[in-house]
């Protein structure tokens, strides 16, 4: 728990036959330098993304999606989520076989919104 943002991959297989997507591990990756708190934006770090997708491929697994956190705000996509998850579904598109439907998921973990009747973590897909 920590009130910067966090991001890194999800690793698993996707199933054209089921058209599910079986998410195994998450995998932390380190984010960008930043001059302000990093509270409100998260960029993943080049190198940690590749290191993560190494592990990811060392583990049998492909990379089915991304996720970050909003510890202080509402797990709501904002532009710039919105914008990432667009240029990884075009990245990843064909990855998992040839007719080129890849499903890729992208989730938003809020933590800590005062709005919350729980302590459960929200999570938007």
């Amino acid at each position: 728990m920590c009130d910067s943002e966090i991001i890194g991959l999800l690793g698993g297989r996707y199933s054209a036959d089921e058209r599910c997507i079986y998410i195994q591990a998450v995998f932390p990756c380190k984010a960008t330098d930043r001059a302000d708190s990093g509270s409100t934006d998260v960029e993943m770090d080049p190198i940690g993304q590749i290191y993560a997708t190494e592990a990811i491929t060392n583990h049998g697994m492909s990379i089915v999606g991304w996720y970050h956190s909003h510890p202080d705000f509402q797990a709501t996509p904002s532009i710039t989520d919105i914008e990432n998850q667009a240029t990884y579904q075009q990245l990843f598109q064909g990855e998992h076989h040839a007719n080129k439907v890849s499903p890729f998921v992208g989730l938003i973990i809020g933590t800590y919104d005062h709005k919350n009747p729980t302590s459960h973590s929200i999570m938007k897909w």
